[in-house]
């Protein structure tokens, strides 16, 4: 910041705006082209296949506001899981581990339902059945899940660490390291 001196003081005085560099607009993302249209290669439409899928399993009264916020949640917990397990970029484990995530949060929402409509009232204890039945489903998920990663990280050899690898072999007709040049 500036500093002027007034009325015998000195004060700090911020920056004037004819000081300030030009202001630039950022670059246009990828997803569109100069003239605003959707540009070829672009992810705009990234990951709308799991929303949709989303969609379609919770029925056509379901808001985008809705699919998107559950969405988020199976995401977050997706992504929580998976650092857990062992071989966790094993497809058949991100399968497993996807399901179970949407199977818990589908849980909850089902019980926070429940608390809607009133958790000892007939419907909410439809739902809270509902919501225990996703809930054994995504524990056998969890246990199904466990044992595949454990299994798949035994079976995938290990790479030797640079002290396994022993020394290096050399052609018959190579100088002996040891050996001083000449």
């Amino acid at each position: 910041m500036a500093r002027r001196f007034e009325h015998g003081a000195v004060r700090t005085q911020p920056p004037r705006r004819k000081d300030q560099t030009s202001y630039t607009a950022a670059e246009r993302s990828r997803n569109h082209g100069a003239l605003g249209r959707f540009a070829r290669g672009n992810d705009a439409a990234k990951r709308k296949a799991i929303r949709s899928l989303i969609k379609r399993q919770l029925g056509a009264e379901a808001t985008t506001q809705e699919v998107e916020q559950l969405y988020r949640d199976v995401m977050v917990t997706f992504r929580s899981l998976l650092s857990d397990l062992p071989a966790n970029d094993a497809t058949e484990v991100q399968d497993l581990t996807a399901r179970r995530s949407r199977w818990g949060v589908l849980s909850a929402r089902y019980v926070a339902k429940a608390a809607e409509v009133g958790l000892f009232t007939d419907a909410g204890m439809k739902l809270l059945d509902v919501a225990l039945r996703l809930d054994a489903r995504a524990e056998r998920l969890a246990v199904t899940a466990r044992d595949e990663a454990e299994r798949i990280h035994r079976t995938k050899p290990e790479a030797p660490q640079w002290w396994q690898t022993g020394p290096a072999i050399l052609p018959d007709d190579a100088p002996d390291p040891e050996e001083p040049t000449k």
